[in-house]
């Protein structure tokens, strides 16, 4: 999968691409996360969910989950894409959190975490 994801201001400042996400086939799941956002910017996180033949799943939630804390919940799933928005507080210190992402449709749970380096 070619994937890039952007992470940046709603004005394009500042602004941190990376095309060499974390993309972790976990079971029947794939789930795609910025590693690098600044603080104050608002950073998309996308998870994209197959079957076993590689169809996209129509059901289920993803939460998301910052250093153990829940940041985004039940983010459903819609066509293989559970997707949300999050704005990194400006209060957050500058340093490596755990992401994580958590799918779940009732018979199937997965998780994929990934480090995400909040910067100044």
């Amino acid at each position: 999968y070619n994937v890039t994801i952007i992470a940046g201001e709603n004005n394009m400042q500042n602004m941190v691409s990376n095309n060499t996400l974390l993309m972790k086939n976990v079971k029947d799941a794939i789930v795609v996360m910025p590693q690098t956002a600044k603080r104050g910017t608002t950073i998309t996180l996308t998870s994209y969910v197959f079957d076993k033949n590689a169809n996209r799943m129509s059901t289920g939630d993803v939460v998301y989950k910052l250093n153990g804390k829940t940041i985004a919940t039940k983010t459903t799933v819609q066509n293989g894409i559970a997707t949300v928005q999050y704005t990194i507080p400006e209060s957050y210190s500058a340093k490596d959190y755990t992401l994580t992402a958590n799918y779940s449709n009732g018979s199937m749970k997965l998780t994929n975490s990934t480090v995400l380096c909040i910067t100044k």
